[in-house]
């Protein structure tokens, strides 16, 4: 926004109509105004924004308060701008409410509050609300965030520097549109939660099918099985591990098949021999039925009876192995039972070597937690002194530093006193040649006062007269008259003397006073430097305590080093102190934990081991 013209009317301290013509100041978007206090500078920036926003720069001023109190009754109060914005011209005018005098008749009346702002297209917005509105769609800041930014008016640009950080967003993003940004990172954030909180879930999830994987203690996975149980494991090695598993239980799976089949084709075959013989009793039956034809067949029969001699050899067999079948058929099911008890004695040992491997962990936890315990409470007890030790520290450097501060205050009153007395002697030298060059001015000035007297005794002596009397002693006879001095001085010269001498006795007067309140100073510094002196040595020469002084300051800040160390080791044993007596109670509330949750875990394992030698 570039100001151009300023019309102001009955407006402030400008009781009449008053035209500022601001396009004179150029283009640079920078003007300084500037003036004794009371010329009207604030009223300029109270009319630019009044009649912007119609609402003075300032949050003390109301608009009440801007009709000038030196204008007529018929001058209208009003603020008039144009004003160039993205290089369109607008021009805004405004009008107070104020008490006017009425048109007719006697009194006042209330001029109401009104506006109108007349648009590079001609258009004309007359409603006050409309006219603001308008305004600030224009410009894309308030009267608030105007002031901070474009009208600086006496120190309110520290407003916009102390402004909390909501309210410079709000100001900087309607200035440089940065609006799609905070709605572009509000999106990122929710998203980035939604994308946390479907990773916690995934985590979750990931967490609970680990838990469900079972895996025998004998397996050469079992300690990469631990780790994952354990959460130390990342998820592409527990899919790597899951994947093995898997391959090991397949392998196991086919064993078992295979083992299946075996014993599936040995009972098909006993089947076939049962069957075989079975056919071979049918055969001897009918052989018996035939007697006759077997007399008639005799090498038949004998051949037969062979055959049935065989048969009853091969019935041992055929009985054993019906023996073995019935066996093996009624083992069949306490076979499945054996597998599965098997199984669940497996699990009952992986879940008690769990158990055990969980209990020696809190064993030996427990047991490093007690030794801590009891560390800690001996360092506590070693620490316990140690907030006395830092008083007593404290007390000793703030007695020293009071000490070295009085030594030190002694050796800067001495060196003072030092200055003081070379002060003294540079005066006093001062004093002695300005007196002595008093002297000699003196000495010439009465010299010259002298020698032109005498030149007047001459000149009178040349005026005198036989038979007159001598103006001087009245005699009539004049017989020795005074000669007049061939080098005698004029009275000019004798008086420069006079008052060069006067001036040189002035100036020694002058530095005789000033060497005596040097020495009056030294006196006073000197016997007050001994006192403090003979206070701390007791009738010491100063010399000598100055010496003594220096001496005891170098031990002091061997002494002081010492006594910081001695402080910072303080502060850092009761840093430890602190840091010890927020662990103990921690450390105990988790030796309770390990001593209540230890008795469970055993307890735990007794009835599983109860429980696996039912199994056996």
């Amino acid at each position: 926004m570039l100001p151009l013209k300023l019309t102001l009317s009955a407006f402030g301290p400008y009781a009449g109509k008053t035209v500022l013509e601001l396009a004179r100041l150029g283009d640079s978007g920078i003007y300084l105004i500037t003036g004794d206090t009371g010329a009207g500078k604030t009223t300029i920036f109270d009319a630019i924004t009044y009649a912007l926003y119609g609402e003075p720069s300032g949050e003390n001023r109301e608009t009440s308060m801007l009709r000038s109190k030196y204008a007529d009754d018929d001058t209208p109060t009003e603020a008039e701008l144009e004003f160039l914005y993205n290089g369109l011209k607008y021009t805004i005018k405004r009008t107070p409410e104020y008490e006017r005098k009425k048109a007719r008749g006697e009194g006042t009346t209330l001029q109401k509050a009104d506006a109108e702002l007349t648009c590079p297209d001609g258009k004309v917005i007359t409603k006050k609300n409309d006219v603001d509105k308008a305004i600030v769609d224009i410009l894309k800041v308030d009267r608030k965030q105007f002031s901070q930014i474009a009208m600086i008016a006496q120190g309110d640009f520290l407003k916009l520097l102390l402004a909390d950080t909501k309210d410079r967003q709000e100001i900087f993003r309607d200035i440089f549109k940065t609006g799609y940004y905070n709605i572009f990172q509000e999106k990122l954030k929710q998203e980035t939660s939604l994308a946390f909180k479907e990773k916690e879930e995934a985590q979750a999830s990931i967490k609970q099918y680990i838990n469900d994987i079972i895996c025998e203690p004998d397996s050469i996975q079992y300690a990469d099985f631990e780790k994952a149980k354990d959460g130390v494991m990342l998820t592409e090695d527990v899919v790597k591990l899951l994947k093995s598993l898997n391959a090991d239980d397949e392998k196991a799976c086919k064993k078992l098949e295979t083992n299946l089949a075996k014993t599936e084709k040995r009972l098909y075959e006993l089947t076939e021999i049962i069957s075989r013989e079975k056919e071979t009793e049918k055969a001897f039956l009918e052989l018996e039925g035939c007697e006759q034809e077997i007399k008639v067949n005799e090498p038949l029969k004998q051949k037969l009876k062979d055959d049935y001699e065989k048969s009853k050899v091969r019935q041992a067999d055929i009985d054993k192995y019906l023996k073995a079948i019935a066996e093996l058929e009624a083992m069949l099911p306490d076979y499945d039972i054996l597998l599965k008890k098997q199984k669940e004695a497996k699990e009952l040992e992986a879940d008690i070597s769990n158990k055990s491997n969980e209990l020696l962990k809190e064993q030996n936890s427990l047991n490093t937690l007690k030794k801590d315990c009891e560390n800690i409470k001996k360092e506590l007890l070693e620490l316990e002194p140690c907030t006395t030790q830092k008083l007593m520290l404290e007390g000793e450097i703030e007695k020293l530093t009071q000490k070295g501060n009085e030594y030190k205050g002694i050796l800067a009153e001495y060196e003072e006193l030092l200055k003081l007395k070379n002060q003294l002697k540079e005066a006093q030298s001062i004093y002695i040649q300005s007196a002595e060059n008093a002297n000699v001015l003196k000495a010439e000035a009465v010299k010259l006062r002298e020698l032109f007297n005498n030149e007047q005794a001459g000149i009178m002596a040349q005026k005198l007269k036989d038979g007159e009397p001598c103006p001087v002693c009245g005699s009539l006879n004049h017989p020795q008259k005074a000669q007049s001095a061939h080098n005698a001085p004029d009275e000019a010269t004798v008086k420069d003397a006079e008052k060069s001498a006067e001036r040189a006795q002035l100036t020694a007067n002058q530095n005789s006073e000033s060497a005596g309140v040097l020495k009056g100073s030294y006196t006073a510094f000197e016997s007050s430097l001994n006192k403090k002196i003979s206070a701390i040595f007791n009738k010491c020469e100063t010399d000598i305590a100055i010496e003594r002084i220096n001496s005891e300051l170098n031990n002091m800040r061997d002494e002081f080093k010492n006594l910081q160390a001695k402080l910072l080791q303080a502060d850092k044993n009761i840093k430890q102190k602190q840091e010890l007596e927020k662990i103990l109670p921690q450390t105990e509330s988790k030796i309770e934990e390990y001593e209540n949750h230890i008795p469970e875990i055993r307890e735990y394992i007794s009835s599983k081991a109860t429980h696996l030698k039912e199994t056996h």
